[in-house]
């Protein structure tokens, strides 16, 4: 049974017309759009340039008397868009920044309210063919107090300091901050790999007979950010009894956002040789890689390679087929789709760290050595806590181990254990900047989408059909030109792809996802004043007290276990949150309500777009 045929089975009658009409309005609405080029644009300007672009608001806008007014809005946003990456990276380092950002983004939502809410005043008066002058006079007034809180940011940017920055098929040096690696191994970070190591050791040495056309197979190694694909490579890279002496050529090559090929080559040639190459021209570089290889049994590492492009990888391998039967390259990536275009040896997916490793870890970052421990007893057991919080991820361990050093009073631990892992202050290359760097290279329309699931709880357990048919109704997914797609099918490929990329995970079988728990903290640190999620654990949920919640929130979700009955939604209906898009209840609790109730809620959230009532009795 679908999600859709579930929901209608648990609602009265009226419900299930209302359910039908938001699924059909969902289509409609997206069904049309043609696919936008902004594919590295900050996520939330999306859905207000869509709108603006469509055919509906720009042949009514002269009848309203809005035309230049709205391309005015569309100027300023297009003007605006291009300081937004520059914005983006400053948003952690300057709080002036944070706080710009946010209230372009609250900007946004509330420009694109008001031109969906025009869209709907559009068609309910192309009919009578006369419109209202109050109605005009409204709308005209919205959209006019919206230019002037544009243009009041449009001159802070200007003191800000915000610069252009270009990207042209990749992102740019400014935007990419991450130390380039080398081959060099920290053996004091080396913990808990020994299997992993020993595996990868043995797919590199195998070899499956001259039956097999290539001399050289390509092995992927793939992981989310922060895992430690890096730190394997270069274990493996550097054994002695085995792999330097059974390659006899060996070159290591951060490759991360770089799409210049012959850059790529020169840094092979020079690795291998430990030599500067003065060649510049794709042409003369390969030449020169193909007569070393020419022969010789080699290993290349390729760290971090981001670019998906198969036509790229085929022109770099050209000069590897010239090595000797058994050649390998190593690639570490944290996409699936590049482990499918590069390799021809199965991936080796790199899963968490044992806890008893990353404690090691952690007391090695934070310097906690016998005479500490003994001295203060409670902190293995508060650090050991800690370490389950960073489900597997070393470099989450070394993030948090780096603030805990040389710290030895409890209430720091404490601190450290009861704090999100978004509000705490990392270190320059720790966990949140790694993977920032992933959300960064998501698509505009991915940004929402990812960002949006910050609104389920931690290790809630969602279903993919579920999760499309939220995103359709709050409009992030593009149609296709002409309508040659359900939108059922492209939500179905931006779920897929955000499962390339790591960012979901199955849940113990291929129906049902999962979040990793720092990938749900990026969500959190991304979404944090959009999406507002209320906890059974919350004081309002246990006492029916009055919530506090933003009131530019703008996504809603209530997950409980246990029963809740209709003063608890009253408290929810009654907040400072005007208009809220979403508003989701989940869990298993049975929350009893009159259906007249619901239409307090109706009448509150004008803007409600996505409304779960499968758990309403």
């Amino acid at each position: 049974m679908s999600p859709i045929e579930s929901a209608k089975c648990q609602l009265p009658t009226h419900l299930c017309f209302l359910l039908e009409s938001l699924i059909s309005f969902c289509r409609s609405s997206t069904q049309d759009h043609g696919l936008s080029g902004r594919t590295n644009s900050i996520s939330f300007f999306q859905g207000v340039l869509d709108k603006l672009d469509s055919p509906i608001i720009k042949d009514s806008a002269p009848d309203w008397g809005i035309d230049a007014d709205l391309e005015k809005l569309e100027e300023s946003l297009l003007m605006i868009e291009t300081l937004l990456m520059d914005a983006e990276q400053q948003r952690t380092k300057k709080e002036a920044v944070k706080k710009w950002l946010n209230e372009l983004s609250d900007l946004a939502y509330d420009a694109e309210d008001t031109l969906a809410e025009f869209e709907i005043y559009v068609e309910q008066y192309q009919v009578r063919r006369s419109i209202p002058h109050e109605l005009k006079d409204q709308i005209n007034f919205e959209i006019k107090k919206i230019n002037e809180r544009l243009e009041k940011l449009k001159n802070r940017m200007i003191v800000l300091g915000l610069e252009r920055i270009h990207v042209e098929g990749r992102m740019s040096d400014e935007i990419t901050k991450r130390t380039p690696t080398t081959s060099i191994l920290d053996e004091s970070c080396f913990y808990g790999r020994e299997t992993d190591k020993n595996n990868i050791i043995f797919k590199l040495l195998s070899w499956d007979g001259p039956s097999d056309e290539r001399n050289y197979g390509v092995l992927p190694i793939v992981g989310m950010g922060g895992l430690g694909k890096t730190t394997l490579a270069q274990s493996v890279y550097h054994d002695d009894e085995r792999v330097e002496k059974h390659f006899k050529l060996r070159a290591w090559v951060c490759v991360s956002e770089e799409i210049d090929n012959a850059k790529i080559t020169k840094a092979i040639i020079e690795s291998a040789t430990m030599e500067t190459c003065s060649l510049t021209s794709l042409e003369a570089l390969q030449g020169k890689l193909k007569k070393m290889l020419s022969g010789e049994k080699f290993l290349i590492v390729l760290d971090d390679v981001w670019n998906e492009k198969l036509e790229d990888w085929e022109e770099l391998q050209k000069p590897f087929q010239f090595g000797e039967k058994g050649s390998r390259v190593m690639v570490t990536t944290r996409t699936e789709r590049v482990s499918l275009n590069k390799g021809t040896l199965p991936a080796y997916h790199l899963g968490g760290l044992e806890d008893k490793y990353c404690w090691s870890l952690l007391k090695q970052r934070a310097a906690v050595d016998d005479a500490l421990s003994n001295a203060n007893p409670n902190l293995e057991a508060i650090g050991r806590k800690i370490v389950e919080r960073c489900k597997g991820v070393p470099l989450a361990v070394k993030t948090l181990g780096g603030l805990l050093r040389f710290k030895v009073e409890e209430k720091d631990w404490e601190y450290v254990l009861k704090s999100e892992m978004w509000e705490l202050k990392n270190e320059s290359e720790g966990i949140m900047p790694a993977l920032r760097l992933s959300f960064q290279h998501l698509p505009a329309h991915l940004k929402r989408c990812f960002a949006y699931c910050s609104i389920f709880p931690k290790d809630y357990v969602f279903d993919k059909e579920q999760l499309v048919l939220y995103w359709m109704g709050e409009g992030f997914i593009v149609g296709s030109k002409g309508g040659t797609k359900q939108m059922e099918d492209i939500g179905s490929e931006y779920f897929d792809e955000l499962c390339f990329r790591s960012f979901f995970q199955y849940s113990g079988n291929n129906k049902s996802f999962v979040m990793h728990d720092r990938i749900h903290d990026l969500a959190q640190s991304i979404s944090k004043n959009i999406c507002f999620r209320v906890d059974e654990d919350d004081k309002w949920l246990r006492n029916n007290r009055n919530i506090n919640i933003p009131n530019k929130a703008r996504h809603l979700s209530l997950f409980a276990t246990k029963p809740i009955d209709d003063n608890a939604l009253d408290h929810l209906v009654k907040n400072k949150c005007s208009s809220p898009r979403t508003s989701l209840l989940l869990g298993k609790a049975i929350i009893t309500c009159q259906v007249a109730k619901l239409g307090n809620l109706y009448d509150t959230w004008r803007y409600l777009r996505v409304l779960s009532l499968l758990n309403v009795n």
